[in-house]
């Protein structure tokens, strides 16, 4: 971290682009003139006030200017509406009536109104610790499945971590350390082989590093009413590093499941090459068959509210060591997941 931040200091600049060059491709270049025209009789009737004949140059500037971006609007909106494309039409609305506030003012429990950051962080806080279940303590049953090998080994290398890289979102904010995933896109050739070297030692003595169990957690609107805290998805922004580690892991536990023909052959999500359309298609090929066959269907449709909220590690702890995940392995996601 300390070798990054160094080099981060030095290498990467803290100013934005040469002055007077962002903006210039987004609007007409007679706008730009007429801003440097009204720029420079401003400052001529500051220096003179009492001159009329640089006031009223500086006023007919002003209107000429006023007219010459309200006719870019007018051209831009037209554009809009030419391109016949909703999408365009939604982005352009939302830049015009977009928050300033990431979020809103909230709806306190007794119906008064919260605008206060530390007010809205203890709603949100309260909230997204009640929708968290309890284990009630039960186990699953074991499972009669038995794989082949018992699998407690992960082989972190560079072509392993340059594979993972890719990956990542580059839109997405740092975690905690501060360091964002384009950081780690634009040198993936470069640290490539010392994240290798640390994720190996890691892995060997089972340890997580303190700061990759903290998250930034940002709420992210869903839907109905934005005043209201359910209507919020709280989503957290972890170590872009501890990221990649868990992605090598998570892609040779995906390896081991397939060499040992644990997944179920009808199941359709988080197996590769196979989506929501394929599952459409396989149950629509066999109601066909009965209905065909003159036979009677039952369709259940389950939706399983915050699923991934209420799952319990300790049931998931059993049902890896029934997959054949043990030793470092089981012990590594025992103390990621803590």
């Amino acid at each position: 971290m300390s070798i990054i931040r160094d080099a981060a200091d030095i290498c990467v600049p803290t100013s934005n682009s040469p002055k007077g060059k962002p903006g210039r491709k987004h609007y007409p270049r007679e706008l730009h003139k007429l801003t440097v025209k009204k720029r420079k009789l401003g400052k001529k009737h500051r220096k003179s006030p009492s001159y009329l004949k640089a006031l009223w140059s500086y006023r007919d500037c002003a209107q000429e200017y006023r007219m010459a971006c309200l006719n870019v609007t007018a051209m831009a909106e037209e554009r809009v509406i030419q391109a016949n494309n909703l999408g365009v039409f939604y982005k352009h609305i939302n830049q015009r009536v977009r928050h300033r506030q990431s979020i809103p003012a909230l709806m306190g429990v007794d119906g008064h109104i919260i605008t206060s950051d530390e007010m809205k962080i203890s709603m949100f806080n309260k909230h997204d610790a009640s929708v968290g279940i309890a284990d009630d303590g039960r186990r699953p049953s074991s499972t009669n499945i038995q794989p082949n090998n018992v699998w407690d080994t992960v082989v972190f290398d560079e072509c392993s971590v340059l594979s993972a890289i890719p990956n990542l979102q580059t839109n997405l904010s740092a975690g905690p350390d501060g360091l964002p995933p384009l950081l780690f896109k634009e040198l993936q050739a470069r640290l490539a082989r010392p994240l290798a070297l640390l994720f190996t030692p890691l892995f060997s003595v089972c340890m997580v590093p303190y700061i990759w169990k903290q998250a930034v957690i940002v709420p992210v609107f869903k839907k109905g009413p934005t005043s209201n805290v359910s209507n919020y998805r709280p989503i957290s922004l972890t170590c872009v590093a501890s990221k990649i580690m868990e992605r090598i892991i998570a892609k040779q536990i995906y390896d081991h499941l397939l060499t040992n023909h644990l997944p179920a052959t009808i199941q359709h999500g988080f197996i590769q090459g196979r989506c929501t359309c394929a599952n459409l298609l396989e149950s629509m090929n066999v109601w066909t068959l009965c209905v065909q066959n003159k036979k009677c269907i039952t369709v259940a449709y389950i939706d399983f509210s915050r699923a991934f909220d209420s799952a319990s590690h300790d049931q998931l702890f059993i049902r890896l060591l029934s997959y054949g995940i043990h030793c470092n392995l089981q012990q590594w996601l025992t103390r990621n997941l803590s």
